[in-house]
Order: C-alpha cells, then sequence, then structure tokens
C-alpha cells in the first residue's frame, strides 16, 4: 500500500531555489524511483535513476530543506548523485565512484599521451616572473613554463588542455 502526502512551502521573501526549498514529505512503503522522480518534479530538477536504484522507502519528513530530503534518500539507500550539466543522474554509491574514477583514469591516460604544444603569452601590467609561479600548479607533471624577461612573456609548454587553462586563468 501507497500513501504519499507532499507539500512545498516556500517563503514569499526567499528566492525559489531548489536549496531553499521547504517541504513536508509522508511516504509509506512507496518505491524509491518514483519518490526521487517526485523530489525531481518539485523542484523542477532532471533526473536519470538508474536500473540499479531499486527497492522501497518509507520515511516522514516535516518542512525540510529539499536537498537534506533529497540527502537522506541518496544515505538511506546508499545512492549517489553525478552532475551532468543541468542533468542529475542517481545511481549505486559504487557504481558513480566507478565512473569517477573510470573518467580520471580516461583524462589522466590522455594527459600523459597528448601531444605537447608551445604557447606565448605576452603579460602586460604585471611581471611574467611573478605569475609564472602562480599558474605553475596549472600545469600537468610533463608542462614546463618559463618567462622572457625581455619581452615580459610566459612560454608555456603543455598538453592543449593544460595551456588552454593558463590561458583562461589568465584571461586569454
Amino acid at each position: 500500500m501507497l500513501a504519499a502526502w507532499f507539500a512545498i512551502a516556500l517563503s514569499s521573501a526567499a528566492p525559489s531555489l531548489v536549496s531553499e526549498q521547504r517541504l513536508s514529505l509522508d511516504v509509506k512503503d512507496a518505491q524509491v524511483t518514483n519518490v526521487l522522480r517526485l523530489l525531481a518534479d518539485q523542484a523542477h530538477v532532471n533526473l536519470v535513476v538508474s536500473e540499479r536504484v531499486t527497492g522501497r522507502i518509507t520515511l516522514k519528513l516535516q518542512r525540510v530543506a529539499w536537498q537534506d530530503a533529497l540527502d537522506a534518500i541518496l544515505q538511506h539507500k546508499d545512492l549517489a548523485i553525478e552532475k551532468n550539466g543541468n542533468v542529475w543522474l542517481i545511481d549505486t554509491a559504487e557504481a558513480v565512484e566507478a565512473r569517477v574514477k573510470s573518467k580520471a583514469a580516461r583524462a589522466e591516460a590522455a594527459e600523459k599521451s597528448g601531444t605537447l604544444r608551445t604557447v606565448l603569452i605576452p603579460v602586460n601590467h604585471a611581471r611574467a616572473e611573478d605569475l609564472q609561479v602562480l599558474v605553475r600548479p596549472l600545469l600537468t607533471s610533463r608542462g614546463t613554463i618559463s618567462v622572457d624577461a625581455r619581452t615580459n612573456t610566459l612560454i608555456v609548454t603543455d598538453v592543449d588542455t593544460a595551456t588552454r587553462r593558463v590561458g583562461q586563468t589568465l584571461g586569454r
């Protein structure tokens, strides 16, 4: 038997942000996927729930923040969220962790095998030597950064993603 009562109370003074929405939820023996869909509908969140998310849930929440309600369900069912743009993917914590590790490994492999390129970044209104210290952490292990003091230019050699990251940080 499924019994559900859902109410959202928004303060008229507060902006209608998802994290500020207060809700009350009373659900008995409901499919966890249906409860997640209900929360997503009320908050206008795009949600994809994995087929690995199964089971039933009973809960009674009174005037809690929307995010707190979601976090409670995720924690209770050992689930996790992976945000992909404006879509939230909900899966088992184990599956999300495996995907995150896999993405990191692929990114690291691409970084290690990427072609190195050299970019010259002229610096105005600052000393290139000072900026060299600030942007060094943005480089990969293969990257180098040096300074041409005569022209006040940074010389950055690294894979494409790292050189773009340095350029964006310096406003180029």
